[in-house]
């Protein structure tokens, strides 16, 4: 399932983190990281420094831009850029969809898509 990663780090610090990266699809209610998952809190720390005299405090440690998604053996010859552009950030292809409720709920909404598949 998950890892736990800790660092030890001097204050004050600001950390960057991305929301959403290992959003699940589907969770069963009753599974046991569900469960566990509930009682849990994040913490938010406020921070309590002036913009003038935190300027010496910053530092950026890495700064890159996001990698592109490239398909390997694709032909991208005959697209125009703005294909192009679209195939990077991965939005060409089947449309993708996420499907919210419970599990009979999503079973359901599955099993119509293979359903009108095959038809």
């Amino acid at each position: 399932m998950g890892r736990r990663v800790t660092y030890r780090i001097s204050l004050p610090a600001v950390l960057g983190l991305e929301d959403g990266i290992n959003e699940p699809r589907y969770v069963a209610p009753f599974s046991k990281s569900y469960r566990t998952g509930l009682g849990k809190n994040v913490e938010y720390i406020e921070a309590d420094v002036d913009r003038r005299s935190a300027a010496p405090l910053l530092k950026t440690l890495r700064l890159a831009p996001s990698r592109p998604r490239v398909k390997v053996g694709l032909d991208v010859s005959s697209m125009s850029m703005q294909q192009r552009l679209k195939m990077m950030r991965g939005e060409l292809g089947r449309k993708k969809e996420i499907y919210h409720g419970g599990a009979g709920e999503a079973a359901k909404k599955i099993l119509s898509e293979i359903k009108d598949a095959l038809s």
